[in-house]
């Protein structure tokens, strides 16, 4: 199974002017610094939770033995969340044919971000060993930066004061300082851990 971004988010949650009076910054100077960091911020957040803030478009492929392993339990479980919608699901089969799987075979259980079969149908059984299913969806929590939990922004502007504060390279990202030499790894986290669940 792989994940790729088809298309990522066209603002980014956190603004720079939020990002600035964070930073305590009131000059110009380090504006793209600070822009890079909040993209830098984000996509950190994103792999750390297993989520898209803003709203994104992804694909992702399974081999014929992913598709096996899930055939019992008549559902797949997307590997990036919160899914707001399917797509397209398509098939390739042992001629390299491709497929679109009707979506009257299946619906989407928004609360675990699973794709489940509906009564009586079942997933495809000739397809190739590699890359036999592309499931495309949509992620996000909404396409505003309001949409995004004020949790998860606010520990994207202490990653964000970290790193302007401490630009030397960090071995450990989630080990984070504060001036003081307090540990800031404990916040981040807490804010973070009610978002961050497994993908199973």
């Amino acid at each position: 199974m792989h994940l790729i971004n088809t298309e990522g988010p066209s603002i980014e949650p956190l603004e720079l002017a939020d990002a600035k009076i964070h930073c305590r910054v009131d000059t110009t100077y380090d504006d793209n610094l600070i822009t890079a960091l909040i993209i830098m911020a984000r996509q950190f957040v994103e792999q750390y939770i297993i989520s898209s803030l803003i709203t994104q478009n992804w694909s992702v492929y399974y081999d014929y033995k992913d598709v096996k392993w899930y055939s019992p339990k008549n559902f797949i479980r997307l590997p990036m969340k919160p899914v707001q919608n399917i797509t397209t699901i398509t098939t390739y089969d042992d001629c390299d044919n491709a497929t679109v799987f009707d979506s009257s075979n299946y619906r989407l259980s928004t609360g675990d971000n699973r794709i489940v079969l509906n009564n009586n149908c079942y997933w495809p059984d000739n397809l190739r060993l590699y890359d036999c299913m592309e499931i495309d969806f949509v992620a996000g929590f909404g396409s505003e930066a309001a949409n995004v939990p004020l949790s998860i922004v606010q520990a994207m502007k202490l990653l964000v004061g970290q790193w302007y504060e401490n630009r030397e390279t960090i071995s450990d990202p989630m080990v984070l300082r504060d001036k003081a030499g307090g540990d800031l790894s404990f916040t981040v986290t807490a804010l973070l851990s009610q978002y961050r669940t497994l993908i199973i």
